[in-house]
């Protein structure tokens, strides 16, 4: 019974956080999930999103431990890595940002697209601008391309403008599509400027129906 309270309790106070954070309140958040972490200290999730709030706050190493807590919990999960890269590139730390998706339980895979994204950040944080390119990845040896063969484009650039006039909620940023034959998704990367600094946030995951921007390459099984 005391179990069941307690987990309810920490799905209340995440989602308070939450909620805290889509208003733009990031110290209370912040303080929602450090309570929610008190209460179940092995939850990913918790210190990630705490994580999102101390980079809007500009606490950044705190926001870095954070995000390698995430990784440490789950290592498989796409989202700590992201986390751990944004927080670098806001510390200026380039080279380690790119040598981070190299962790020994990260794939290969993963690591291509963690690096690949990471790039693009570092130039959006430099010039507020990503060339559009696709990127591929084969096996070492040129062969199995079936299960090699991922696909990374970076599209759609835009600062607020564009001929579509269409952009993810209210933030500047870039779409960031990834294809392989067993996962397509794609991402959009919002940034924002804060005390001086441009600071790229956390992907999100869009409909990849509703927002394709590179056509499918991997015929459906």
């Amino acid at each position: 019974m005391g179990e069941s309270g307690g987990k309810a309790a920490e799905i209340s106070l995440k989602d308070q956080g939450n909620e805290f954070f889509k208003a733009g309140n990031y110290l209370k958040a912040a303080a929602l999930y450090t309570q929610a972490i008190k209460q179940d200290p092995s939850n990913p999730t918790l210190y990630s999103n705490r994580a999102a709030a101390f980079l809007h706050l500009v606490k950044l190493n705190k926001a870095l431990a954070d995000a390698e807590t995430t990784i440490s919990l789950k290592p498989d999960w796409e989202k700590g890595y992201f986390r751990k890269g944004c927080v670098l590139e806001a510390m200026e730390r380039y080279e380690d940002s790119v040598k981070h998706g190299d962790e020994d339980n990260w794939k290969e895979i993963f690591s291509f697209l963690v690096e690949t994204m990471q790039n693009a950040v570092k130039s959006w944080h430099e010039k507020s601008t990503v060339d559009p390119q696709v990127y591929f990845l084969l096996h070492k040896d040129k062969t199995d391309t079936e299960k090699y063969a991922p696909v990374v484009n970076i599209d759609k650039v835009w600062k607020g403008q564009g001929s579509r006039k269409w952009k993810h909620g209210q933030n500047d940023g870039f779409f960031f599509q990834f294809e392989s034959p067993s996962l397509r998704k794609i991402w959009f990367i919002p940034s924002s400027t804060e005390k001086g600094q441009t600071l790229c946030r956390d992907p999100v995951a869009l409909d990849i129906g509703m927002h394709e921007i590179l056509p499918r390459v991997f015929k459906q099984g």
